[in-house]
């Protein structure tokens, strides 16, 4: 679960806008790689998420916050995948118009078909 809904969030990373040196989101993301290589635990995966939620709780940009909020959702599917029922929710604050349907057909595309109804239709 985590890593198409970690892929989909860092394709709009717009947080680095307004906090360029805030490396939390990208460790984050680069974290899952590492979850599903099997080199980092649940626990790991955690604290990750909850580093990407500081983040959102220090922005003071919307969308930036969003997109901290999305990420911190997507990273934690790691540990639990009720998480992905909130990725698309932070998307529709972070994006608008061409972007956000872009997003949200790539993550309804990339969504495990068992899981899809659980995740979208919720």
């Amino acid at each position: 679960m985590a890593g198409p809904h970690a892929a989909s969030v860092g394709s709009f990373l717009s947080f680095e806008k307004h906090h360029p040196l805030d490396r939390r989101l990208h460790d984050a993301l680069e974290a899952v790689e590492y979850f599903q290589r099997g080199t980092l635990s649940v626990g790991a995966m955690r604290q990750q998420a909850f580093l990407c939620h500081a983040a959102a709780r220090e922005c003071t940009d919307r969308s930036a916050q969003a997109v901290a909020r999305a990420c911190g959702q997507a990273v934690a599917t790691a540990h639990m995948g009720a998480h992905a029922r909130n990725i698309g929710r932070y998307t529709r604050k972070a994006l608008s118009g061409k972007l956000l349907t872009e997003e949200l057909e790539w993550q309804k595309q990339h969504a495990p078909n068992r899981l899809y109804d659980y995740i979208f239709n919720h």
